[in-house]
């Protein structure tokens, strides 16, 4: 099993127990894993499958110890058999049988295969038909679409990205991007900043000081993107026990709260704008924030009955939950990857060289660093669960140091047997 289908079904699996884990169950745990035990669900890269009760309480027990960590599978050392159907093939033909839903089984193995979306090696014509006929779902059913709010501020955060003014830079003109979380409930502007590039990089470091402000959401809704949809986010989400969901695919009304927010910001702040004066992203972002806490956040809400955003939001305060350790948020942002430990007692990424504790030596190992920093990362696994701060090898330094030899010593037989060397 690779690294990201390993994260993938730690993921999955979170999302059945976030409720439970971040206090917005509503109901008894025994009757709410009873409901969820009844159905049926697509496991990544495993097909369908049903659980127990039991199984479930076994997640939640593992991740109160572990946290995401405790939900993933051990590495195994027998790598190299493959799987038929990984998560990435079956959320392709899954989405190709949602948008052809009459195509027959060969025409959408063709243009699966003409796409590159069937693996490599790619999985035969049976087994994408055998799959087909046994598990294929019907379209979702058109619902009715009604007027939906959560009650309570942080319960669920909704986000975007709007396309934002040109900024001409050094003579140059560069497109910006404004990523936003918006409070479902109250309306909020919770956090937003404009970008030059619209990546996932930037997103975190937006929800980052979303969360520092407004402490913990307990629901993400954010739709399709790419962006929104990173395995990076999601392991953020499950590491702070967040539930990212997503809109249905071409479905923009799901998220008409921050779409309207975003036609306000367009009518009210950035056609007010006067280009000519800003003269760098730091400007742009310091008007908005300024136009943000004094003025949109303030403002009495049509919808809130006569309460501004930041009046409604306040109502719940005693319901926050805010990180008091800002190393804890750090740790949670760190992207991660698997290595396994040379025999010296390294691991490469990233083109450096990390020396870390000999226990780890032959192990498969999870590293967790900030691409923005290398001079540090931190290495552990389920045997060792305490991240170990690691450092750069700096060869020039450890020439100087006398290292321990994996060299088996000599045997001395005259002291083991009693008698006389030689």
């Amino acid at each position: 099993m690779d690294d990201k289908l390993r994260n993938e079904i730690a993921l999955f699996k979170f999302s059945l127990i976030a409720p439970v884990i971040n206090g917005s169950l509503n109901e008894p745990l025994r009757d709410y894993l009873e409901k969820i035990c009844a159905k049926t669900y697509e496991v990544p890269g495993k097909g369908p499958r049903e659980f127990s009760p039991k199984t479930l309480r076994q997640w939640l027990h593992a991740y109160q110890r572990y946290g995401i960590d405790g939900l993933k599978r051990k590495p195994r050392n027998d790598k190299g058999r493959s799987r038929a159907l990984t998560s990435e093939v079956l959320r392709a033909i899954q989405e190709f049988r949602q948008l052809y839903p009459k195509k027959t089984v060969t025409t959408l193995y063709a243009e699966l295969l003409a796409g590159g979306l069937l693996g490599s090696p790619p999985v035969s014509l049976s087994t994408v038909g055998r799959y087909l006929k046994k598990f294929d779902l019907p379209l979702e059913p058109e619902i009715e679409r009604k007027r939906f709010v959560f009650e309570f501020a942080n319960d669920c955060w909704q986000t975007d990205v709007l396309a934002g003014p040109y900024l001409t830079i050094d003579g140059k003109k560069k497109a910006t991007y404004l990523i936003a979380f918006l409070d479902d409930a109250s309306r909020l502007l919770v956090h937003g900043e404009f970008f030059f590039e619209e990546n996932s990089k930037n997103l975190q470091i937006v929800l980052k000081k979303a969360i520092l402000k407004r402490g913990l959401p307990k629901r993400i809704f954010a739709d399709n993107g790419k962006i929104f949809d990173s395995l990076q986010l999601r392991l953020i989400c499950a590491s702070l026990g967040i539930l990212l969901s997503h809109a249905r695919p071409y479905s923009p009304a799901s998220k008409g709260k921050i779409e309207r927010v975003f036609r306000t910001f367009r009518t009210q702040f950035l056609s007010s704008l006067d280009l000519q004066e800003i003269k760098s992203l730091e400007d742009l972002n310091a008007k908005f924030l300024e136009y943000v806490e004094s003025t949109y956040n303030q403002r009495i809400h049509s919808s809130l009955d006569g309460l501004s955003p930041m009046e409604r939001y306040l109502q719940d305060k005693e319901r926050f939950c805010f990180i008091h350790k800002k190393e804890f948020l750090d740790q949670a942002f760190l992207h991660e990857t698997m290595r396994k430990v040379n025999q010296d007692a390294t691991i490469n990424l990233l083109k450096k060289v990390y020396e870390v504790p000999q226990k780890f030596i032959g192990r498969k190992v999870t590293v967790q660093y900030d691409p923005e920093d290398l001079s540090r990362v931190y290495v552990k696994d389920l045997s060792f669960p305490e991240p170990v701060t690691v450092y750069p090898v700096r060869a020039v330094d450890n020439s100087k140091i006398p290292r321990k030899q994996n060299v088996r010593k000599q045997i001395d037989f005259a002291a083991l047997f009693g008698g006389d060397k030689g």
